[in-house]
C-alpha cells in the first residue's frame, strides 16, 4: 500500500507526463503546419527530432523489457498501451480556447488537430489496415518477453523479407537484384544472430523468473511511463518523416536499432558472442541497402513530373 504522502507526488508526475505527451503532440503538429524554415534551422530540427525519436525508443525497450520481466502479462500489457496512447492522442481533438479573439474579446475555441472527416468506404478501407497495424504493434510489444531485447530488434530487419513476398502473392510485384541481395544478406544475418543467441534468450527467461517483483502505484507508475515513452516515440517518429527524405528516415531507423541493440546488451548485462556480432551487422547492412535499393528502383520507374508516394515512405510509416 502507497503511503498517503507519497500519492500527490504520484499524482503530479502523471499529470506532468500527460503534459507533456500532449505538448509534444501538439509542437508535431504544428511543425507540420509551420512555414518552410531556414536550411540552418531546419537542420537543427531535425538533429533535435531524430536524436529524441531515438533516446524515447531506447528508453521504451529497455522499460518495455522490464515491465515485461516483472509483470507477466504481455497481453495486457500491449493494450495498456494502447489506452495510454489513446488519452494522450484523443485530447488532441477537443476544442480548446486556443484560436484568436473575437469581436467580443473572447478566444476562438480550436483543437490541436482537425477531426477527419472519413465516408464509410474509407473507413471500410482503413479497418484492415487498422487492424494490422494493431496487431504489428501488438506483437513488437510481447517479442522481448520471450527473448532479450537485442534479439527482438535484430528478427525486425527481416521485415523487407515479407515486403517482398508478400508484394508477388498480391500484386506479382517482382524487384531488382539489388533488393533481392539486401533480403538475403538480411536473412544469413538473421539467421546467424539467432543460432548464438539462444543462449541470450535462456538468460533472459532466467532473469524473467528470478526478477524481483513490483507491485502496487510502482507497477501502474512504470506502466504509464512505458506507454507514453512509446506514444511519444511514435509521435515524433511521424514528425521526423515529415520534414527528411524516406530514405534518410530509413537510415536514421536502421542506426536507432543499432543503438537500441547495443544499449540493451550493456544494461542488461546480455552477452553477444562474435558470431552472433556479426551476423547483427549483417542484418542491419543489409536493410541498409534495402532500403537503398528500393528507392533507386522507385526514382528511376516515377517520372519527375509525377510525385507519389513511394514505397520507402510507407515502409517508414509503417516502422515507426
Amino acid at each position: 500500500m502507497l503511503p498517503s504522502t507519497a500519492r500527490p507526488r504520484l499524482r503530479l508526475r502523471l499529470r506532468l507526463l500527460l503534459l507533456v505527451a500532449v505538448a509534444a503532440a501538439s509542437a508535431a503538429g504544428a511543425a507540420k503546419r509551420a512555414r518552410p524554415a531556414p536550411s540552418g534551422v531546419l537542420g537543427l530540427r531535425v538533429a533535435l527530432n531524430v536524436f529524441a525519436w531515438w533516446a524515447l525508443n531506447v528508453v521504451f525497450n529497455l522499460c518495455n523489457k522490464i515491465c515485461l520481466n516483472t509483470w507477466p502479462h504481455p497481453w495486457a500489457l500491449a493494450t495498456s498501451y494502447w489506452a495510454i496512447g489513446s488519452l494522450c492522442m484523443l485530447p488532441l481533438y477537443l476544442p480548446l480556447p486556443r484560436g484568436p479573439r473575437t469581436s467580443s474579446g473572447r478566444r476562438s475555441w480550436l483543437a490541436v488537430r482537425q477531426l477527419p472527416r472519413l465516408s464509410s468506404k474509407e473507413v471500410a478501407s482503413l479497418l484492415p489496415i487498422v487492424a494490422l497495424l494493431c496487431i504489428g504493434h501488438a506483437t513488437s510489444t510481447l517479442a522481448p518477453a520471450y527473448g532479450t531485447v537485442a534479439f527482438a530488434n535484430i528478427i525486425k530487419t527481416a521485415e523487407p523479407l515479407f515486403t517482398c513476398v508478400f508484394s508477388y502473392l498480391l500484386y506479382k510485384r517482382t524487384f531488382s537484384a539489388h533488393t533481392y541481395g539486401s533480403l538475403l544478406l538480411v536473412v544469413c544475418g538473421v539467421a546467424l544472430f539467432s543460432t548464438s543467441d539462444l543462449t541470450g534468450a535462456g538468460a533472459s527467461r532466467l532473469a524473467k523468473s528470478t526478477a524481483p517483483p513490483m507491485h502496487g502505484w510502482r507497477l501502474a507508475a512504470l506502466l504509464v511511463f512505458t506507454g507514453l515513452m512509446q506514444y511519444l516515440s511514435n509521435e515524433i517518429a511521424f514528425c521526423t518523416l515529415s520534414i527528411i527524405h524516406p530514405v534518410t528516415y530509413a537510415v536514421a531507423n536502421t542506426l536507432k536499432r543499432s543503438i537500441v541493440v547495443a544499449v540493451s546488451l550493456l544494461v542488461f548485462g546480455n552477452r553477444l558472442p562474435p558470431l552472433g556480432l556479426a551476423g547483427a551487422a549483417m542484418a542491419i547492412i543489409g536493410a541498409f541497402f534495402y532500403s537503398l535499393s528500393m528507392h533507386a528502383q522507385h526514382a528511376a520507374a516515377t517520372p519527375p513530373s509525377t510525385p507519389r508516394r513511394s514505397d520507402a515512405d510507407a515502409e517508414a510509416q509503417e516502422d515507426c
